[in-house]
């Protein structure tokens, strides 16, 4: 758990974000236009799993603004998923092999 504490946090800060990671008190961030592929990575990190995206996908320009505070493992990937669905049009799928992948739907 403690390895997850510090790679969130690293890959929290690599996106331009100010503020914390996993701790006792759940999972706390901020993000302010963060690129997609920054948030597909903390999304993987937190879920243990990842994520395959389209070229389409990582091409995608949208900053994503979000804030965390306290949310639990699934709140945290639930907020993550709603903000790239509603700001840059990135639905993450779970595939009947146990695979997640993240597509591109709609306009942005």
């Amino acid at each position: 758990m403690n390895a997850l504490k510090v790679s969130l946090i690293y890959l929290l800060l690599m996106a331009g974000v100010f503020a914390g990671g996993p701790d006792e008190n759940g999972i706390s961030g901020r993000f302010f236009n963060a690129p997609v592929t920054d948030l597909l990575m903390v999304h993987a990190r937190i879920s243990g799993q990842p994520i395959a995206a389209s070229a389409e996908v990582k091409a995608i320009k949208a900053g994503i603004n979000l804030s965390l505070k306290n949310e639990s493992k699934a709140g945290a990937l639930r907020r993550i998923e709603q903000a790239l669905l509603e700001q840059a049009g990135v639905q993450i799928s779970r595939e009947t092999d146990g695979s997640v992948s993240a597509r591109k739907v709609g306009a942005t």
